[in-house]
């Protein structure tokens, strides 16, 4: 992207001409391609760990690299103070000498948790750095992410994650003008922005990030994992997630909702032991118990749902008041073009083909289909998982939570 003629450069002709460089599109518009994997690209010597470019009908628009981040840096090596500055130092001289070093601009995200924004003037092109840092009081300052974006020759930098003025009504409105409907009775959300997070734990970042693009804020799920704490090794706990959705909301002007949260406590999930083991008991089936998934003083929830019988629990949800109230609820946010949040347990009902086999998982529900009593949803794993559909009742069997973000 070093010189002009790149940058007019179709998405279908850039990515072909770099296959072997791990560029793939995002999804299937072909609006953006994406390479996923530390050292697949490189940029003047530095290892790219992802890039990104996006584009529009007159070529690519903004080339996004992150040449750091927690969620790939899976031997906790860490980015210190002195080799940011060196970074720093590198991607200024990669810059050229015309490049003019502005003031570093430094934001709160929470306690503990800042942003710091340093851009140069009359670079060619224009070239922003973004990096995160992070930490505990008396503890040593850790980097986040690092992120250089560079823009279109002539273009201008804007800040990315700067929250937009838009009215509630024009908010709401836009969202609705986004809902579709077939003759067999789909009613779904279209124009939901695709994330493809790679090996990262990053499914619950990666699934606010594509929410708040959907109502128009540029935000990245290295930010969202930032503010939520997410790790490479552990992922966003769905508390912390909702915690997270709740806090970013408010500082993008969008209202939080819950449509059932069904294992956000121990209460829960004795509740929901209990309810496994009455149809157990009605299937000839073995119950069980929480005391069997308790080591020391801790409880290990993932196991307890990985060990119930995928019938018997279907069975128990579907009896549960709760059933309807989730139904409802996805149909009143689908209608009115809201994405639903979704927490589910991997693994308990067949899904070919993708990545991640068992375990906690956030996607997205985005629509709904009342004649096949199936539910509509995407996941983050890019191009392919834009829009997939399961039975309802085997939906709410999964289930953990469902919760929304929706405009003021």
């Amino acid at each position: 992207f070093s010189a002009p003629d790149a940058w007019r450069a179709s998405a279908v002709d850039f990515t072909v001409a770099h296959a072997a460089d791990g560029f793939k599109f995002a999804d299937a518009k072909r609006r953006s391609a994406v390479s996923m994997g530390r050292g697949k690209c490189v940029w003047h010597g530095l290892d790219v760990w992802e890039c990104r470019v996006y584009y529009d009908a007159a070529g690519a628009t903004r080339l996004e690299m992150s040449l750091y981040n927690r969620g790939d840096d899976r031997e906790g090596l860490g980015l210190g103070p002195r080799q940011l500055d060196d970074l720093l130092g590198k991607i200024e001289s990669a810059l050229g000498p015309a490049a003019k070093r502005g003031r570093t601009a430094k934001r709160k995200l929470r306690a503990g948790s800042f942003q710091n924004r340093l851009a140069w003037a009359k670079s060619d092109p224009p070239a922003e750095v973004v990096w995160g840092v992070s930490h505990a009081d008396g503890t040593r300052p850790q980097i986040d992410f690092v992120r250089l974006s560079l823009v279109r020759p002539g273009g201008k930098a804007r800040p990315k994650g700067a929250a937009k003025s838009v009215s509630g009504n024009a908010a709401r409105a836009k969202a609705k003008a986004n809902l579709a409907k077939n003759d067999e009775g789909d009613v779904w959300i279209k124009n939901v922005p695709m994330v493809d997070q790679g090996q990262k734990g990053y499914c619950a970042a990666a699934v606010a990030e594509r929410v708040l693009r959907y109502y128009g804020h540029d935000v990245d799920e290295h930010e969202v994992a930032q503010i939520a704490g997410t790790t490479s090794e552990g992922g966003t706990s769905d508390r912390e997630m909702t915690r997270t959705v709740q806090d970013m909301g408010s500082r993008y002007r969008l209202g939080y909702g819950e449509i059932v949260s069904l294992s956000d406590s121990l209460e829960a999930v004795d509740d929901d032991i209990d309810a496994y083991n009455k149809s157990a008991k009605a299937l000839r089936q073995p119950a069980l118990s929480r005391a069997e998934f308790t080591r020391g003083n801790r409880v290990y929830v993932g196991e307890i749902y990985a060990a119930m019988k995928p019938h018997v629990l279907k069975r128990a949800r579907t009896k549960d008041s709760r059933y309807k109230k989730f139904l409802s609820g996805v149909k009143r946010q689908v209608s009115q073009g809201i994405p639903v949040f979704w927490s589910v347990t991997l693994g308990l009902y067949p899904e070919p083909e993708i990545p991640q086999a068992s375990g906690g998982h956030m996607r997205l529900i985005i629509g709904y289909n009342e004649k096949t009593k199936e539910i509509l949803y995407t996941d983050t794993w890019g191009a392919g998982h834009e829009l997939k559909r399961m039975p309802a009742d085997w939906a709410f069997a999964i289930t953990h939570s469902a919760f929304y973000l929706r405009p003021l």
